[in-house]
């Protein structure tokens, strides 16, 4: 009688040992879904200049970008106007010169000056 006294003693400290916990997977779960790829950080907004008008006269050149009339060494949204020329803007941003023309259709010319 006392081998099942012993067995039952046995048992039980079994049951108390500690057994590390096991992650059961759910056969029916789909798989997880890929890790997103890390979004790359948002470019800065480039900003749009457009040349409206330009007005040439002996002692001063002019234009309007974005609605603002500038001259020669102004700054607009950003950019420093460098040149004015009958149909060009030049203007830098940062390091970068860049052009603007006028669009054909917006070039207008006086009545009595022949094409």
């Amino acid at each position: 009688m006392c081998k099942p006294r012993f067995a039952w003693g046995a048992l039980a400290a079994l049951m108390t040992v500690a057994v590390p916990a096991v992650e059961l997977l759910d056969p029916m779960q789909p798989p997880a879904a890929p890790a997103a790829p890390a979004e790359a950080a948002p470019e800065p907004e480039r900003a749009v200049w457009r040349v409206r008008a330009i007005k040439i006269e002996a002692h001063r050149r002019s234009a309007m970008i974005n609605g603002q009339m500038v001259t020669e060494g102004d700054e607009i949204d950003g950019a420093r106007v460098l040149q004015i020329k009958p149909r060009t803007v030049v203007i830098e941003v940062g390091n970068k010169t860049t052009s603007l023309s006028l669009l054909n259709h917006e070039i207008k010319r006086h009545p009595t000056i022949p094409r």
